[in-house]
């Protein structure tokens, strides 16, 4: 589905004609985190794309060069979900792109978010690893290691833990 959805994303913003949104025709496939799906996440989509493309929806974040979004987005079924360099988690509904909610963190986030269970998972500059709402956009829950390392990269989700990196060398499981 991310494949579909930036590809009409970049074919559109070329000119070529918008899609109605009745002529789109969702799939089941869920990009849960960078790279796709367990089992493999080898970013390789199995849905089949069907030429002629055209733009479905976009988004604009408003202000300059250090509000945009810069993670890869995520998908599950029914919201695209992205941070952006404005510290906002965003999440978009999936067919008509209209803003579902935005979580305020309190640094830029560089990194894809997770979806596991209703929650999507992101860290952030501030050095905050938070859990909200797929939802509601509520804060769940938040860690802070209290050094404030930069989150980076993005997390994995593992039975019963959420897994991710950040630049004070260390390695985070959290249950």
């Amino acid at each position: 589905m991310i494949l579909l959805v930036s590809t009409a994303l970049v074919a559109g913003c070329r000119g070529e004609k918008r899609i109605d949104p009745a002529d789109f025709k969702p799939t089941a496939a869920q990009w849960t985190f960078f790279r796709g799906a367990a089992p493999g996440a080898a970013g390789v989509a199995e849905d089949a794309l069907s030429p002629p493309m055209g733009l479905l929806w976009k988004v604009k974040i408003q202000g300059g060069l250090r509000t945009g979004i810069r993670s890869a987005p995520v998908v599950d079924a029914a919201r695209v979900y992205a941070g952006s360099l404005d510290g906002n988690l965003y999440a978009f509904d999936k067919l008509t792109g209209q803003r579902a909610w935005a979580f305020k963190t309190g640094g830029s986030i560089w990194a894809p978010p997770l979806v596991a269970d209703g929650t999507v998972y992101v860290g952030s500059e501030d050095g905050n690893f938070y859990a909200v709402n797929a939802l509601s956009g509520k804060l769940m829950d938040s860690m802070d290691s209290g050094e404030k390392p930069v989150i980076h990269g993005g997390a994995v989700a593992t039975q019963d833990l959420v897994i991710f990196g950040a630049n004070d060398n260390y390695v985070y499981a959290l249950d």
